[in-house]
Formats: structure tokens, sequence, C-alpha cells
């Protein structure tokens, strides 16, 4: 095998290439440190430490919190209730005389409704009144022939003649005061044949027709149920109960006014007045009952149905309101971001009541002329300075693009 050895013109060729590449190399990182150093003399400095903290400072977009008139309201499903109602039926017994209500009609306090026949019962009282001038005809003569016993001489009256002429005295008085009685039963008898309206209403559909034979084991023949007025009834829970008598101390009946929408979206007339608040909470659903009474001259609430229970307040109140984009919620509860001296974000806080619109209702925790923010709050943190750009959205973008 024979070896052969380099020639020098190949080991120069080498050399040459291998100190060009190391001389790119040195050119190309000169290159990147002279242009990095280029843009650091290039940058503005701004000021010194409080421009950097500007730069750092995020921007956001704020809104003053204002106060507004509540007169939020409440609305409950209800149920319509009659306050009274009544059956009629026959107390005495007899054949249906005659009918005179149309069902479903509104009768009046005292307006007839039927009759039982009456022939029965004024032949009774025609026996009964017979009954009772007879016993007073017998009461007369015992009481002629008692005097005349007694006008007589001792000795020619045996004792026990008059005594007997006493009890027979005290025998028809008796017998007179049982048949006046009864007669009177008689002509109640009679009175009860007729039967009228003993409240205004509204009749339901008769149970029988006239030819019937009814008594007092027949049941109701009709109900009057009561329209004017007429209650609704309505539930709320426990805890909106609490928290009522928590923020004023009474109970609902005394802080809303009772009102209602009918089922096709109409507000209803006439104004309403609580009529009782229950006195427990029903186990069952965890509710306590409020019942309301309306006037109802044209019938538009019927019993049986449902309408919404709408409470306005009977106070109104004015409170703080803030854009529901700047409430946040931790643990601790829920939370702005205000903007106080030197633009400093302070996490403030607060207590909601409800929904207005698209604004929280606040109770405690923040007052009206402060400042909120409202956009930019997942930027923010506790105690730092903040950028306020309230010329819109795509401005307070472009200012962050900027920065």
């Amino acid at each position: 095998m024979n070896n052969q050895s380099e020639s020098p013109g190949s080991n120069w060729l080498k050399r040459l290439l291998n100190y060009t590449f190391l001389l790119a190399a040195v050119a190309v990182a000169i290159w990147f440190f002279l242009e990095s150093r280029k843009e650091t003399i290039s940058a503005p400095d701004g000021g010194g430490p409080r421009a950097k903290t500007q730069a750092q400072a995020p921007f956001v977009r704020t809104q003053e919190v204002v106060e507004k008139e509540v007169t939020q309201t409440r609305e409950y499903i209800g149920r319509v209730e009659a306050i009274d109602s009544v059956d009629l039926v026959a107390r005495v017994s007899g054949y249906l005389e005659s009918i005179h209500f149309i069902e479903g009609r509104y009768v009046k306090a005292g307006d007839l409704m039927f009759s039982i026949e009456k022939e029965r019962f004024l032949a009774e009282i025609e026996s009964r009144k017979g009954t009772v001038s007879q016993i007073e005809a017998n009461l007369v003569e015992a009481e002629k022939y008692l005097r005349r016993l007694q006008s007589a001489s001792r000795e020619s009256v045996p004792e026990k003649d008059i005594e007997s002429a006493q009890r027979n005295v005290e025998l028809y008085r008796a017998q007179l005061v049982s048949a006046k009685a009864n007669l009177d039963l008689a002509e109640l008898d009679l009175d009860y044949a007729t039967v009228r309206a003993p409240m205004s209403g509204r009749v339901t559909k008769k149970r029988y027709s006239v030819g019937d034979y009814v008594g007092p084991n027949s049941g109701t023949i009709v109900t009057i149920v009561q329209y004017d007025p007429i209650r609704v009834v309505c539930s709320i829970s426990e805890v909106e109960y609490l928290n009522m008598m928590e923020r004023s101390g009474s109970s609902p009946e005394n802080i809303f006014r009772p009102g209602l929408r009918l089922p096709n979206g109409k507000l209803y007339p006439g104004k309403g007045r609580w009529d009782f608040a229950d006195t427990a909470i029903d186990p069952g659903t965890g509710t306590i009952s409020l019942r309301s009474r309306y006037s109802n001259p044209e019938g538009l609430l019927i019993p049986g149905g449902y309408v919404t229970v709408v409470m306005s307040p009977v106070k109104r109140e004015t409170l703080p309101v803030v854009p529901q984009a700047a409430v946040n919620e931790a643990k601790e509860g829920s939370f702005v971001y205000v903007v106080g001296e030197n633009s400093l974000a302070e996490m403030r806080f607060i207590k909601k009541r409800s929904v207005l619109g698209t604004d929280w209702i606040v109770e405690e925790g923040i007052r009206a002329g402060e400042t909120v923010i409202v956009e930019g709050v997942q930027k923010v943190r506790p105690g730092q300075a903040v950028q306020i750009q309230n010329g819109g959205a795509d401005a307070t973008q472009a200012a962050e693009e900027k920065s």
C-alpha cells in the first residue's frame, strides 16, 4: 500500500477557509451588538422613574358613581280567592215550586232565590191556630169555674174541688204556651219555604230543578260566591321576608303597596290593600303567605284564576348604582376598583341589593361621586396606578398598543 503526503498548497487552502469562516462569524456578532446598542441609545428616556411607572400603568375606562331613585317593584304569582261563599240548602222538605235566579248571574242580598211549595205549611199554620184557639177557650172556662168555686162558701165546696180547678187552669195555661210555640214553628217553616240571598255575589250552577223534592238532607241547591270585594293570595320566600325585615324593620305589607297584572298583560285598575299576613312559614315550601283585597265591581277577577301581584314600594329611596361590568366577585364578596388620589386603584368591597337595568343597586361600600373602573379591570391590582382613557373602547385599545 502506498502512503501519499498532502501538498503544501492543500494545507494553505484549508487554513484560508477556516480564517474566512471565523472572520464572518465575528462580523455577524459585531453587527448584532451594534444594532441592539443602537436601539437602546435611540429609545427615549422620558424623564426617568416616573415615565417608567406610567409606561407600566394599564389603561382603563372609568365611570362616576351616581345615585338613582330606586322604584324597583317585585312580582309574584297570585291566586284569586273569594272572600266569602255560601251554600243554599233547603231547611224544610217539599217540592221545588219555583226558581228565581239565572245560573252564573249576579244577585243582590235579599233577592228571592227559590221557593218550596207552601200549601202544607199554610195548612199546618191554620191547624195550630185552631189548637191555640181551643186551648184558649178551655182556659177561659177553667178560670171561670175556679173563680165560682172560690166565691162559694168554704163549707159548701170541698177543698179538693178547688185544688183540682186550680190544676186545670195551670194545665191549660201550659198547653197554651206550647200551642203558641208550635204555631211559631209552623210560621217559621213557612218562611223557610222561601229562600232569599243572604249576600251579594254570583250564583253557580243549580243542582236541582223545579219539581224536585228537596229537604235538609238534599245538600246544596246552589252556591253564591262573593265577587266584590275579592282576595288574592301570594307567597314570598323566607329569605326575601327576612331581607325586608332586616332592611326596614317591618313586614312586607308595610313596605310595599299591592297591585295586579292580569293574564292579558294589562294592569288591574283597582287599588289593593293588604288583608292578612300569615303568622308562620310553610315548612313544605319555605314561604309565607300574604293576602291582599281588591274591589271587583266588573268581575274581572275570578276565583281560582292566577294573576301577577306587583308590589310597589310605599316609600321611594335613592341609592348609588354601579355598572354591572365594574363589579367583581371574590371569596370575601363583591368588590369594585375605585380610582382615588394619584390615579391609584383601591379595591372596595360592596353590598349589592338587586339589579336595576344594567346596574347594580349598592347598599353599602361606595358613595355617589366616586369613580369606578368599568373596563380593563382584569389588568388592575390593588394600589396600582392606572391611566384613564375614557375615549371609548377603540381609543383604549389603540393607547395600549402604542404603549
